[in-house]
């Protein structure tokens, strides 16, 4: 009699669903862990800005109030929801910068997973191997990798391109419930960034060429309603932006380049099919058209690709039409047809970019020929995965710091003024003049219109003491941006050059731009004290103690100011109000005792002057004084 087996066998369908959810995983952690050497890395760039400058949240109206403000205050980008991750984050973890490298590292892993489910469902039902592969591809590609490893500027990117994968995957499948997801989904891609304005677009095409077969613009009614409602929020959206803008923020590109779009397509199929080794950020065509060898390359591979697509149109017809309208259609908000901030980047390519790998697997698919050659074919597609990977990989050190970051920027584009300013400004900051100097030069030299490079090149001058040069380097700034925060700078220099009048000038402009610059309005009193308009100065002291409550020094100096009109009270309690805020302050302490002895109160005097003499033992004419009240009560 056979023995039954103790160790039970799986039955065939749980193998399966093994399977079905094990690739996935894989995918999802190979992404995930491909990027996750950046948590070593610090912040770079936008960072800056949009989380190191940032105060920490801490009440409800600091997460709600980014729904009605400008995402960064030299461009028109109203991207909320972008923004959002990145105060939640500070609020949790500060400005530590490795939570914020994991959390995209996370998110790409997703990101490719939303891909991967695009490409398994209907209308190009990949099997998992080949859906797996253009999800690894379209991941682990160094296009992606401008979109993970920045942590601001990357995110911005990266959140909507993986709402909308999804919300493409969900408008191709059955029922109201999907396509409800597939417009929630939008809409919050379209609070995370401009480039989701285009994907309606593409869901009336893949209705138009009825991808899911199932008739849907015989069903007018319905049709209406969900394109309605992408209509409402589409409104709503572009209101916001209205009363942020006031409407001028769509600016047609009028340069005199009319062929700048083409290019951007030219780059776009160059840099997925023959990328930068090294990171190239935001590279001008002299850049990434010299030598011309990638761009023939990929000239080549996607001629290619395109024949190869036309000889089974019977089959892929569709998907190739669907395609290559993802391909355009995703990249026009970035295409250089209207003004852009940066002409070409690989942030722009990203999403669109899936259209190479997603297209070139539908085409060989279709070919049985190759089909019977799918063990060569998938160790070609690991081989093209594992060199992205490795090129992506390299690429992290790029991104260690801001330093590094602008380093690399220069040797790919030694013309570009930005990473020569942001260099100078490292070592500026560091104190390190002699290497900042050189630097910023270079910025000046290569921006001619780049105002911030002719006022940190004014902020070194001022500090080596040219003052003269600043001002010259400041007012040059002002002349290309009349509202670009200088003023205050200016000023300063203008008052070590001695011309009082003319700073005052300046402060005030300061104040007119930024009214709670506690700096502009303390100096600004300081400034008119000295010339001895002591009301004036008052005031500004006043200001200033609002905007900066814990600050002694401008309630200090409104006590000299009232000492000297005569206003004795008042002055004594001002120096008392200083002293409570900075206890180990000799100088407030010696005032408030001249005071203290000027009214008779010679214990009290002395008492301040005895803690003078504890914070300042060298301070001969306290101990004068001290001596001199010692001796005159032995004489009493």
């Amino acid at each position: 009699m056979k023995q039954n087996d103790s160790t039970s066998k799986s039955p065939p369908h749980a193998k399966a669903r093994k399977f079905r959810f094990g690739l996935p995983a894989a995918l999802f952690l190979l992404v995930t862990l491909l990027y996750m050497p950046s948590v070593r890395n610090g912040f770079v760039y936008d960072d800056e800005t949009l989380i190191l400058k940032e105060d920490r949240p801490d009440s409800v109206e600091d997460f709600t109030e980014i729904f009605g403000q400008r995402h960064f205050p030299t461009v028109p980008y109203y991207r909320p929801i972008s923004r959002l991750t990145f105060r939640l984050q500070h609020a949790i973890h500060g400005k530590d910068a490795a939570p914020f490298h994991a959390f995209n590292a996370v998110l790409a892993g997703l990101t490719a997973l939303a891909a991967y489910g695009l490409m398994r469902g209907k209308p190009f039902n990949l099997g998992r191997t080949a859906a797996a592969i253009v999800a690894l591809v379209f991941m682990a590609h160094p296009v992606a990798s401008s979109t993970v490893y920045p942590a601001c500027s990357g995110r911005e990117t990266l959140l909507p391109a993986f709402f909308m994968l999804l919300s493409m995957q969900c408008w191709l499948m059955p029922g109201a419930r999907a396509r409800t997801g597939a417009v929630v989904l939008w809409a919050l891609a379209l609070f995370s960034k401009e480039q989701a304005i285009v994907l309606p677009v593409l869901f009336l095409l893949s209705d138009t060429l009825d991808l899911v077969g199932d008739k849907r613009l015989k069903q007018p009614v319905k049709n209406a309603s969900w394109y309605g409602a992408m209509a409402v929020v589409a409104i709503i959206y572009l209101f916001i932006r209205r009363q942020i803008f006031g409407g001028s923020e769509w600016v047609l590109a009028t340069d005199g380049f009319p062929w700048r779009p083409l290019l951007s397509y030219v780059y776009a199929m160059q840099s997925m099919i023959a990328p930068f080794v090294q990171l190239a950020y935001e590279p001008p065509p002299e850049v990434w058209l010299v030598p011309p060898w990638r761009a023939v390359v990929a000239a080549i591979v996607a001629v290619a690709l395109a024949l190869a697509a036309w000889r089974v149109r019977g089959s892929v017809g569709r998907i190739t039409l669907f395609w290559l309208a993802w391909y355009v259609i995703i990249q026009l908000p970035t295409a250089n047809i209207l003004e852009q901030e940066a002409h070409f980047d690989e942030r722009y390519v990203f999403l669109a970019g899936l259209a190479v790998p997603a297209l070139a697997a539908s085409v060989f698919g279709a070919y049985p020929a190759i089909r019977r050659h799918r063990h060569a074919l998938l160790a070609a597609a690991c081989g093209i995965t594992a060199v992205c990977a490795a090129i992506t990989l390299g690429r992290c050190a790029s991104f260690r710091d801001d330093l590094a970051f602008s380093r690399q920027w220069v040797k790919a584009d030694p013309g570009a003024p930005i990473p020569w300013n942001n260099i100078g400004v490292h070592w500026l900051n560091l104190g390190d003049l002699e290497r900042a100097e050189p630097a910023l030069l270079r910025a000046v030299e290569t921006g001619p219109e780049f105002v911030a490079a002719y006022y940190n090149y004014g902020l070194l001058l001022f500090k080596q003491n040219r003052p003269a040069e600043a001002v010259a380097a400041y007012e040059h700034a002002l002349r290309l941006d009349p509202k670009y925060p200088a003023d205050y700078n200016l000023a300063l220099a203008l008052q070590h050059t001695g011309e009082t009048a003319r700073a005052e000038v300046a402060y005030l402009a300061a104040i007119r731009k930024i009214p709670d610059n506690p700096d502009a309005h303390y100096n600004l009193g300081l400034l008119r004290a000295n010339e001895g308009r002591l009301e004036a100065a008052l005031g500004n002291f006043a200001e200033a103690s609002r905007l900066r409550p814990d600050d002694p020094d401008p309630i200090y100096n409104a006590g000299v100011a009232l000492e000297q009109m005569g206003r004795t009270g008042d002055a004594m309690q001002a120096y008392e109000t200083a002293k409570s805020k900075a206890p180990r302050r000799a100088d407030i302490r010696q005032n408030l005792a001249n005071i203290l002895l000027k009214n008779g109160r010679v214990d009290e005097a002395a008492a301040e002057y005895d803690i003078v003499l504890e914070l300042e033992p060298e301070n001969a004419f306290v101990r004068d004084i001290r001596n001199a009240i010692d001796k005159n009560k032995r004489g009493n």
